[in-house]
């Protein structure tokens, strides 16, 4: 861990500059991925976020290996780097982007808030998240899921997959009912072509049986004539 300390000078101005100032700060000195997507406030709050980050990465864990008795080893990863967290770094959390994975409870975030820790970021999921958005500590997250949700967690994105292909199945049969409304269309605009041409041509008849000026002499037949 560097030995740097941010000045509470420093921290001051960063409490006053937006985040997409930073991000564009940060561009123009060559740092073009400075950020995670996809997290979010679990609560708003009324001042920005500013600390020097302290990591932590998750992996997939094994059902055999990681049983619930791991976690009470004082020396297990997570429960470390909660005590080692320095007063004033924000704990950042790599999760894999999994909005299933449970970086923290609020028991675990209590901790870091006591100890003076400046905030909580993880781009996985927290558990106890409405006990967790009425601490008075920043923390950011993937959105929380309720299991009455349609796209909830978890097999959230196999469900977000699926309606992209019912979105597809659905533009698929538009776009056949359009091209067979503009089939009909064509057809009966054959047709309607097919009996101007045979009217046209009993007209052309007519008028060649007629006088010899081409013109069509109208004259009322009797009952006798055929």
């Amino acid at each position: 861990m560097t030995t740097y300390v941010l000045s509470d000078e420093t921290r001051r101005k960063f409490e006053g500059v937006s985040c997409a100032t930073l991000c564009t700060a940060l561009f123009k000195r060559g740092l073009r991925n400075q950020f995670i997507q996809d997290v979010r406030p679990v609560a708003p709050k009324a001042k920005n976020m500013v600390g020097q980050a302290f990591t932590l990465r998750y992996i997939p864990a094994r059902e055999d290996l990681n049983q619930l008795s791991a976690f009470q080893n004082p020396e297990h990863p997570q429960r470390a780097a909660v005590e080692k967290c320095p007063p004033g770094f924000v704990m950042v959390m790599d999760s894999r982007k999994d909005p299933r994975a449970a970086s923290a409870g609020s028991i675990l975030v209590s901790r870091l808030m006591v100890r003076g820790v400046a905030g909580v970021v993880t781009d996985g999921g927290f558990r106890d998240s409405p006990e967790i958005g009425e601490l008075d500590i920043p923390r950011l997250s993937q959105p929380s899921f309720r299991a009455d949700e349609p796209d909830a967690a978890p097999g959230a994105r196999h469900q977000r997959s699926d309606r992209l292909r019912r979105r597809r199945r659905l533009a698929g049969r538009r776009r056949r009912r359009g091209s067979r409304r503009r089939g009909r269309r064509a057809r009966a605009s054959c047709r309607r072509d097919r009996r101007r041409s045979r009217r046209d041509d009993g007209l052309r008849r007519l008028r060649h049986r007629g006088s010899p000026e081409g013109t069509l002499h109208h004259r009322p037949l009797s009952r006798h004539q055929g």
